[in-house]
């Protein structure tokens, strides 16, 4: 597995705005997306690396990016829609710079 880390998707606000991309070492079918819940509460940083469904997934051949978010209460409502949507885009944009993959998953 193939790990990039804090990239920032958008520079509205550097210290939330930034994602963990997680790629397969061999052919990747697709990027999962991945806004992690807990009520869109701003978490600690976290590191996902060895999180089961990354793992599982990279070794199915598909990529995840989880993405740091704008959350509440400091933050509210269209911030972390905003940045969901920020952060999707960047991937969009430029996941060929890292993999030859076209499809893109999104949930949380």
């Amino acid at each position: 597995m193939r790990e990039y880390k804090h990239i920032e998707y958008s520079d509205v606000c550097p210290k939330y705005n930034y994602l963990d991309l997680y790629l397969p070492d061999g052919d990747c079918k697709a990027v999962f997306v991945y806004m992690h819940g807990g009520g869109l509460i701003v978490p600690e940083p976290h590191n996902l690396k060895c999180h089961p469904f990354i793992v599982d997934l990279c070794a199915n051949g598909v990529g995840v990016a989880t993405i740091e978010y704008r959350g509440f209460p400091r933050f509210k409502y269209p911030d972390f829609i905003e940045d969901g949507a920020a952060a999707v885009a960047w991937v969009k944009q430029h996941i060929k710079e890292y993999a030859d993959c076209d499809k893109i998953l999104v949930g949380g």
